[in-house]
């Protein structure tokens, strides 16, 4: 099993634009929730998106470790933690991930005589929401089980490693820890590296973008690769096209808000005082809602010029797309 390692996690970032991880293809089939081809795409091809460290992030990955140890110890398991550190296919230097953690394989006993021996894959998750996505402790590593993208992830990392079996453990809601095996398929590993091969070229070796699509990563993406604004362009026949399907969209989507408006409205004049209304499968609420806080960012900045500064923050710049049309005479 070929193994990279880095002294930094500064190198490590780095060396995840070399190549697919787990996160990468769930994000590519369309099972992220967090990522999306765009995303990829951009980041794999130079174009890195804005990364902002929350504190969440950094309290999630110090309880990966916390969680690893503990269900290491209540499953009686060697644990063999792997920061900064990825494993990379024996055939293809783009096919790779990076482990939490590999588990020792049942015959490994730690006497000294012989070194780490690997047996199963360890993949870490910190679950806080109220979802079905998690099925009871000790169910299998499928769909309905688990979320489909650590699902994807677990798969991915056992066609990369060739070893055979890898768990998904999670902290779920921080009040149990659950575990999730998965055998690896070698039918469902060989569709994921011929899948993943034929993304890595036409997408990163040939450069070519994914589809176009309505998400925001597409947007960033596409300001991202178009660099600082420069020069004029004509309009072509598929820019035309384009834009009288914009003008078209636009229009229509004019007419649905003017119609969703007017509905809402009849639906209010309709329940009256009431605030709730249930029956024939609906539940509609007309209520107040919770005051919001917000921020007077002149005064802060008049009255507090120090807290100001050190809170503010610049945002990725977008360029912004504006579309106008000749009104016909």
């Amino acid at each position: 099993m070929k193994t990279e390692t880095y002294n930094t996690r500064g190198e490590w970032l780095e060396a995840r634009k070399r190549g697919l991880g787990g996160t990468d293809i769930a994000a590519i089939l369309g099972a992220s929730k967090w990522s999306s081809p765009w995303r990829v795409w951009a980041e794999k091809n130079g174009h890195e998106f804005e990364q902002v460290e929350r504190e969440a992030m950094s309290l999630g990955r110090k309880l990966e470790v916390f969680v690893a140890q503990e269900w290491a110890d209540r499953a009686e398991k060697y644990i063999r933690p792997m920061s900064n550190a990825a494993i990379v296919h024996p055939d293809h230097d783009w096919a790779r991930f990076s482990p939490d953690a590999l588990v020792a394989a049942d015959d490994y006993t730690p006497d000294g005589l012989c070194g780490f021996k690997p047996g199963a894959i360890y993949e870490g998750k910190i679950s806080a929401g109220y979802g079905s996505d998690w099925g009871p402790d000790g169910s299998p590593c499928v769909a309905g089980n688990v979320p489909e993208a650590y699902r994807i992830q677990l798969a991915w990392n056992l066609a990369v490693s060739g070893l055979p079996r890898g768990v998904l453990v999670c902290l779920y809601r921080g009040t149990s820890i659950r575990e999730y095996w998965m055998d690896r398929d070698p039918e469902l590993s060989d569709r994921l590296l011929t899948f993943a091969g034929e993304w890595w070229d036409k997408h990163v070796v040939r450069g070519e973008m994914p589809e176009v699509d309505g998400t925001a990563d597409c947007s960033t993406a596409l300001t991202l690769a178009a660099g600082e604004p420069d020069g004029e362009t004509g309009i072509s026949d598929e820019l035309a096209g384009a834009l009288a399907a914009y003008h078209q969209a636009c229009a229509e989507a004019k007419v649905a808000e003017v119609w969703k408006a007017e509905e809402a409205n009849r639906i209010r004049a309709l329940m009256g005082p009431a605030e709730k209304a249930t029956g024939d499968g609906w539940t509609v609420t007309w209520k107040d809602s919770a005051p919001s806080e917000r921020v007077d960012l002149d005064k802060l900045r008049e009255d507090f010029p120090d807290v100001y500064n050190e809170v503010m923050y610049y945002a990725q710049a977008q360029r912004r797309l504006t579309v106008r049309r000749k009104a016909e005479k």
